[in-house]
């Protein structure tokens, strides 16, 4: 079971526009006279009319309450409890990061969301039926008025930011728990695996990833992941890995996680970069690394390593670029960082020390 949660002063405003935004010939096809108020009414006008306090007040905890009609706290209450029960629930300002996290613990690929406003796109792609309404001004009496439409709303809101991280890991220990378990690619001391052989059964890399090119296959999200199985002799991964760095961008940062239990960062440096940075580092291991070739980074496998040997590895990258948008080509990708070949060993990885468990990471 899932949600989704929106500011609750953002969430009326915008409910108000949209419904201002309409034309006339379309309000007169819609029976609901909140619509019609506010074509003709102020916003402050507009949240105290009688018929709009009845359907938007706190609507967010009318919406999970069990008894409408009872005492505001008890509402309240009901809300929360309701909330508790849910596997997952999207925030508006996140929705593009909780989108990733969703459907990568479903073992899906999904292309980052295209976030838009639809009020204020609707007058030029549907011009018939809307057209262009101002915004809001937020005055010291328009706060007032939200306050008193949304102030229980407000505390459910900020409830479900603080309860959230634990609530959404729920996908991933459930998906985790009833996925029939897979034969994973058994690597063991010694072994390297090329890109080519990634994909061949069992495959190896998960979500996030493109086609398999001659040498290497590119990560084409902001998260990637790849999983294998490693005898118990195996202490460390050495990763061929080469970032994108196309025409002026000149840093690609990437987050390499492991086993869900320790994380550093890379950050692969163009040809022109010139960096000043201390040596000691709140945060975990920091390693800096050319972008215009291919390195070697090194990886410690056996930390949190489950008992069947399986590592599961992730990289996440911010700010990915295509070669299209910076005209470079027509390829639409965001690429991240191409991965050349696995090579494991039962050597400790140089410095593993240092890596930070995530719960700890900054």
């Amino acid at each position: 079971m899932i949600t989704s949660i929106r500011d609750p002063a953002e969430r009326v405003a915008s409910l108000y526009r949209y419904w201002r935004s309409m034309r006339w010939e379309l309000v007169a096809r819609n029976p609901w006279p909140q619509i019609a108020a506010a074509k003709r009414m102020g916003f402050v006008e507009w949240l105290r009319d009688p018929e709009v306090v009845e359907m938007i007040d706190n609507g967010m905890v009318a919406h999970f309450c069990d008894d409408p009609a009872a005492a505001p706290e008890v509402r309240l209450e009901q809300a929360k409890a309701n909330l508790a029960k849910c596997d997952f629930i999207f925030a508006s300002q996140t929705l593009s990061e909780d989108l990733q996290d969703f459907l990568g613990a479903l073992s899906l690929d999904c292309a980052s969301p295209k976030i838009i406003n639809s009020t204020d796109g609707n007058a030029e792609d549907h011009p018939a039926n809307f057209e262009k309404v101002e915004p809001i001004e937020f005055t010291d009496e328009v706060f007032t008025a939200l306050a008193e439409r949304t102030g229980l709303d407000r505390l459910f809101y900020d409830h479900a930011l603080e309860i959230r991280g634990g609530i959404n890991a729920r996908v991933k220990q459930k998906v985790a728990h009833t996925r029939p378990k897979t034969k994973l690619r058994r690597l063991v001391n010694g072994m390297n695996l090329l890109a080519r052989g990634l994909r061949q059964d069992p495959t190896v890399l998960g979500v996030g990833w493109g086609a398999i090119e001659d040498w290497h296959v590119w990560s084409v999200q902001p998260a990637a992941n790849f999983f294998i199985e490693v005898s118990p002799e195996v202490r460390s991964c050495e990763l061929k890995l080469q970032a994108h760095l196309p025409g002026g961008q000149e840093i690609l940062r990437t987050r390499i996680t492991v086993n869900d239990a320790i994380s550093m960062d890379v950050m692969f440096v163009g040809s022109g970069s010139i960096y000043h940075f201390n040596e000691r580092r709140v945060g975990g291991p920091l390693l800096i690394c050319s972008g215009t070739a291919p390195v070697l980074v090194q990886i410690p496998v056996d930390v949190g390593r489950r008992a069947d040997g399986r590592v599961d590895v992730r990289f996440e990258m911010d700010d990915l670029l295509s070669p299209a948008l910076l005209g470079l080509n027509e390829d639409t990708r965001r690429l991240g960082v191409a991965l050349y070949s696995l090579r494991c060993s039962s050597a400790p990885a140089a410095g593993h020390e240092d890596w930070t468990p995530v719960g700890e990471v900054r």
